[in-house]
């Protein structure tokens, strides 16, 4: 007795094992897994997320290039033997041989001055020079030399190049952003193509299902005489039809699988499930002209517009600077020393002093100065009116969207309902079928339309979903879960 209740439950465990490892055999994966998968596997999330580390960089080494730096140059050695002319008293030229050594050395700092577009600077040199033929050492060294250079009322670089790199750095985090979001709206995109494929196989499937047995059903109805030979044609043209069709959607399908496969870098088992059980509606948390001044901060256009305005303000202030008159200041102090010694070279070093001013005027250019100014100052404004009308164009699209997204949600619903009655109706239809109570038309008509029903509300569902994504990315805010959208 007790080998038979040991064997019984073994064989029932054995069962369940069985049944659960069938149960999860096919996994399914939701539209938001896709997601995940994109952002971490995808070619397209990889290489937005290099663009946005080597733009980084590029922000860095900028901002590097403004700093404190110490080098140091020069020139070991420099050997020359050569020929050097001399022209006689009678006009003859005489050809000296000449042979020396030159070397150099020189110990250099540097800090600009981002405001005003000059810099500070110290250095420390040595020379050597050699003379090979009478075999005499020369020396000349500067311990330290300290000195400044200013441009006066001359453009700035500096200045205006740090502007723009502040700008385009926020620019590149909000391509970064605007990248993901474009490649999940692909994603959708797809995740949706493979799911109303997946449906329309499902949908297939069950027709040639129900198609099978209405046509031995109707055989039997024949064999009987309760149906015409007509109406078993019409049966056996709807098998052959479903049969047909059935072939035709599962290419489709994989075709659809293979599709998401390469854009996602992935792979997916061959019974893969699309779930949309997630896919519900949602009231959105902002009001469209909240939603349109967050888009205005933050969307990825904005930095844009910005970029191109500080670079068109730019280009007016070098045409300015350049229109009048342009001078750079350079002062310097420092102690230098001559002698054929090394080991006094650097006793009793004498000042050495230096103040050079450069300064250029434009007199007479054939008002080129008026007409580059001029330039510069339409290039402004065509920035302004192009910022202008591309908040407005970004404000309006936002409002059509937010519409889109209202509609398709209501558009939903009755989908929704629609498909849930046509389904019903249908097995209704089958179940009276049987009881010889409708005609072939009739449940054909009454399957074509559960097939209509299902797949409208697919394609509602997928305009809703992919509304939503296109919010997101206009406005880089997230309406569903009330919040910045920030990767």
């Amino acid at each position: 007795m007790k080998k038979i209740i040991i064997i019984s439950q073994f064989l029932f465990w054995l069962a369940m094992l069985l049944a659960t490892r069938s149960l999860f055999a096919q996994k399914s994966v939701t539209l938001k897994d896709l997601i995940s998968i994109a952002e971490s596997e995808s070619s397209f999330g990889k290489l937005a997320q290099l663009d946005k580390e080597r733009n980084e960089m590029i922000y860095k080494l900028n901002i590097a290039r403004t700093k404190f730096s110490v080098g140091l140059n020069g020139i070991l050695p420099l050997f020359s033997q050569t020929f050097s002319s001399t022209i006689q008293p009678d006009g003859n030229i005489a050809y000296t041989p000449i042979r020396y050594d030159n070397s150099f050395a020189n110990l250099w700092a540097l800090q600009p001055i981002v405001p005003t577009g000059g810099s500070l600077y110290a250095n420390s040199s040595i020379e050597r020079f050699n003379n090979f033929d009478n075999g005499e050492t020369n020396w000349n060294a500067s311990l330290i030399r300290i000195g400044i250079n200013q441009p006066l009322r001359r453009y700035n670089p500096l200045k205006w190049n740090k502007s723009l790199w502040k700008v385009d750095l926020k620019r590149s985090v909000q391509k970064y952003n605007f990248d993901l979001e474009q490649m999940f709206l692909n994603t959708a995109n797809l995740f949706f193509d493979a799911l109303i494929a997946q449906t329309e196989l499902e949908l297939s499937q069950l027709t040639y299902d129900n198609n099978q047995k209405l046509y031995k059903i109707a055989e039997e109805k024949l064999a009987v005489g309760k149906i015409s030979e007509n109406d078993r044609l019409q049966l056996e043209y709807e098998l052959t039809r479903s049969e047909a069709n059935l072939e035709w959607v599962s290419a489709n399908f994989e075709s659809s699988v293979k599709q998401l496969e390469l854009y996602l870098n992935t792979s997916f088992d061959d019974d893969i499930i699309f779930d949309d059980n997630d896919l519900t509606v949602f009231d959105a948390l902002v009001n469209g002209e909240e939603l349109i001044q967050l888009a205005l901060e933050n969307s990825f256009e904005r930095s844009e517009i910005e970029f191109n305005e500080i670079n068109a303000q730019k280009n007016l202030a070098e045409a300015k600077a350049n229109a009048g008159i342009n001078a750079t200041i350079d002062a310097s102090v420092g102690l230098r020393k001559g002698d054929n010694n090394f080991n006094s070279l650097y006793v009793d070093q004498r000042t050495e002093q230096n103040l050079q001013i450069n300064f250029s005027v434009p007199i007479y250019r054939h008002q080129q100065s008026k007409y580059e100014k001029k330039i510069a100052e339409l290039e402004l404004d065509m920035a302004r009116e192009s910022q202008k009308y591309k908040c407005d164009e970004l404000s309006n699209q936002i409002r059509i969207e937010l519409v889109n997204l209202e509609r398709n949600k209501e558009r939903l619903t009755h989908t929704k309902t629609g498909r849930d009655l046509a389904i019903g109706r249908f097995n209704n239809m089958k179940e009276a079928f049987k009881l010889g109570s409708v005609s072939t038309l009739e449940l054909t008509l009454a399957q074509a339309d559960q097939g209509n029903a299902v797949r409208a509300y697919m394609n509602s569902l997928r305009d809703y979903w992919l509304s939503y994504y296109r919010l997101r990315i206009l406005t880089m805010f997230d309406i569903k879960e009330n919040q910045k959208i920030i990767h």
